[in-house]
């Protein structure tokens, strides 16, 4: 379990912090949304219209080299129901999800996250046009396994399912597969995830829901020190319109560290590192006492041998040649019950491998050494001191 949480550690986020600068813009006011007669919140074009000229603004603030505009950071999940057109519809509440984000045509070359096949969104990817979508690796492995997913089609909703859920008009087309994105969380499956272009969209939305298309993430690839950037880019917004602004720069650096699901596995992390820590110190000092304590109890056979004329090597090779079938017997019996335990245990925590064979190698040879150690290190003592005093020991 530790070597699973702190692997997880070492492969987040998943894609290039490196000069990565992040702030929020939130839009409010009836200019940009409004109720419906049926209290739906209703978008207006002007949303749109404010993220392409904010974006134009910043991209041309001295030091920015990329920028682009995603709904959430990729390090949160907020996931949708969808069904994918041709195959038999779900059962109602069963329905798969996925974790759903607008961007536009350059977050995800801004944010380094790797095209697989296929293309990313583009310009082009506009409302008139047919309707697309970029999925990530995880979605393309678990929906459609051994084959092509492009050119497949989806059909998401916005909402949980029920009265409140509002379907998207038309299909999309699946252009593009990604890599994914490091999800911290042992205790989830890892979420299939789907980018669509921030100007194809559903114009209505249930309750808050509206927030996927009023709420964006500016990432900007800086490069300078990113945070040299901030006064520059809030004036860019500002140009846009002057009661908007972009608040809550972080780099993506810390941005990540400060993650809620980034430091509650962290802290698994800690904990796991510090309880294997201690197991395996509990281990080595329990198999050390016994072994010493058995090898102590033969003082007067040693002394007795000795005494006929045995050599000090003879004595400590027979010790450890008669040590090592318990030692192979208790590292047998370990490695079954471990491998049994982790494999239980890998029923709950998602992504942790069945057997580590670093794991098992390292601690069976570690667990070996120590025995062998115990084993040779009263029996050094015993064949250095005079045999008669050997024979005296009781």
């Amino acid at each position: 379990m530790m070597r699973g949480f702190l692997r997880e550690q070492s492969e987040l986020p998943g894609f290039d912090t490196e000069r990565l600068l992040t702030g929020e813009i939130l839009l409010g006011g009836t200019r940009y949304f409004a109720k419906t007669p049926q209290d739906m919140n209703l978008v207006t074009r002007e949303c749109e219209a404010f993220f392409d000229r904010a974006l134009e603004r910043v991209r041309a603030v001295p030091g920015v080299r990329q920028a682009g505009i995603i709904s959430r950071l990729p390090t949160d999940v907020w996931t949708v129901p969808f069904a994918i057109v041709g195959r038999p519809a779900p059962e109602p509440g069963k329905a798969p999800r996925a974790d759903l984000n607008e961007v536009d045509a350059q977050a995800l070359t801004t944010l380094r996250i790797r095209l697989l096949r296929g293309r990313g969104i583009e310009e082009r990817d506009v409302a008139a046009a047919p309707w697309v979508a970029v999925v990530n690796k995880t979605f393309a492995d678990r929906h459609f396994p051994g084959q092509d997913p492009i050119g497949r089609s989806v059909r998401l909703s916005m909402g949980d399912p029920g009265p409140v859920s509002v379907e998207e008009p038309q299909p999309r087309e699946i252009i593009g597969v990604v890599a994914d994105v490091s999800y911290p969380s042992f205790f989830d499956e890892a979420p299939t995830a789907v980018y669509i272009p921030f100007r194809q969209h559903v114009w209505q939305y249930a309750r808050e829901d509206e927030w996927i298309h009023t709420r964006k993430v500016l990432a900007i690839r800086s490069s300078i020190e990113p945070l040299s950037l901030v006064t520059a880019v809030q004036a860019a917004v500002a140009q846009v319109d002057r009661d908007q602004t972009a608040h809550d720069f972080k780099t993506m650096d810390d941005r990540v560290r400060t993650s809620p699901s980034v430091t509650n596995s962290r802290f698994f992390a800690t904990l796991f590192t510090i309880f294997g820590s201690l197991a395996i110190l509990l281990a080595m000092v329990g198999v050390y006492g016994v072994m010493s304590w058995v090898v102590g109890q033969r003082t007067s056979e040693f002394g007795i041998r000795m005494a006929l004329g045995a050599r000090a090597r003879d004595i400590i090779a027979m010790l450890l040649g008669q040590s090592l079938r318990p030692i192979l017997l208790g590292v047998g019996l370990g490695a079954l019950g471990g491998f049994g335990l982790s494999r239980g245990l890998n029923a709950v925590f998602f992504r942790m491998a069945a057997a580590d064979p670093l794991v098992f190698v390292g601690i069976a040879i570690l667990m070996m050494a120590v025995a062998l150690g115990a084993a040779w290190v009263p029996a050094r003592r015993v064949t250095r001191i005079d045999p008669q005093q050997a024979l005296r020991c009781e």
